[in-house]
């Protein structure tokens, strides 16, 4: 009955990007950054360079992973930065370097508040942006506000 219809039983799949795809955007972003350092926060790619991390960690633990000889040697050949240092989450400036390296790769600063982490903290700047305008209490001292405007 289903036929009948034309109902699809099977979905074509969309993956999104190979990994040599998402190795060329690492590529990019060191060439425009100066690093390999992306947080898991900086959307798509981010999360790409989190589950290499993931995986090598596994490889080193002897389980199973995706990570392969031939990725493994790809992304060491660039300097990529496997072991990251844990601290309580990013500071100010490093968020605003993420956005930084946002506008330099995207061209504009209009990150979504969707955007993960980065496109929250965004938003935040906006909303404290807004409240110093209409003096109420901020977040952005005049440090932060500069940063911002310039």
């Amino acid at each position: 009955k289903l036929e009948s219809i034309g109902f699809t039983f099977k979905c074509p799949t969309n993956r999104g990007p190979t990994w040599d795809a998402r190795f060329q955007e690492l590529e990019d972003f060191k060439k425009i950054s100066g690093h390999t350092m992306v947080s898991v926060t900086y959307g798509p790619l981010g999360q790409w360079v989190s589950t290499q991390r993931t995986h090598y960690r596994f490889l080193k633990e002897g389980k199973p992973s995706i990570l392969n000889i031939y990725r493994r040697e790809k992304l060491e050949s660039i300097g990529f930065t496997f072991k990251c240092p844990t601290n309580r989450g990013p500071t100010w400036d490093a968020r605003f370097q993420e956005l930084e390296d946002f506008k330099k790769i995207s061209g504009h600063t209009m990150v979504s508040v969707t955007y993960g982490p980065l496109g929250q903290w965004v938003s935040t700047q906006r909303t404290h942006y807004r409240f110093l305008k209409e003096g109420k209490p901020s977040i952005l001292n005049i440090y932060r506000r500069e940063k911002l405007e310039s």
